[in-house]
């Protein structure tokens, strides 16, 4: 195998760290929210509960979803240039343009020596135009 396919993907690794973090915060807070709501004091009393605790805990939970959402986008990002780093796939069928010289352009020459132009009869005797040969080029594909 290829040294750079050997090697793990470190944004992978950074992935589970964040996913299992938000998610440990994530529970973590939720249980502590449970709790503050089951032991709150009850409706008519004196005693007091200071809104500081709701608030750190919210802080918390968001915190542990950010790093959720974040591990989720780690993992997907580290696993998109990984098929740039495979090597190209070799094809086993012919290439769509096979590769081929172009033939040299014969021109029938009339009596006098000149050239014809397709098409035209050759009377002897008559000036014939002389037709440039022009080689025919194939379309070159263009390598990326």
């Amino acid at each position: 195998m290829l040294p750079i396919l050997s090697k793990p993907s470190k944004a992978a690794l950074l992935a589970i760290a964040f996913v299992t973090t938000g998610a440990l915060v994530m529970v973590n807070t939720t249980i502590v929210h449970v709790y503050m709501l089951n032991h709150a004091p009850p409706a008519g009393s004196t005693e007091t509960q200071s809104d500081y605790g709701y608030y750190w805990n919210a802080a918390f939970f968001f915190s542990g979803l950010t790093l959720f959402v974040i591990g989720f986008a780690l993992g997907r990002i580290g696993r998109s240039p990984r098929k740039a780093e495979l090597p190209p796939e070799v094809s086993s069928h012919a290439t769509a343009q096979p590769a081929v010289t172009a033939a040299p352009v014969v021109q029938p020459l009339a009596a006098n020596g000149q050239a014809v132009i397709p098409g035209q009869v050759a009377i002897p005797g008559q000036p014939v135009a002389a037709v440039p040969s022009v080689a025919a080029t194939a379309p070159v594909a263009s390598v990326r």
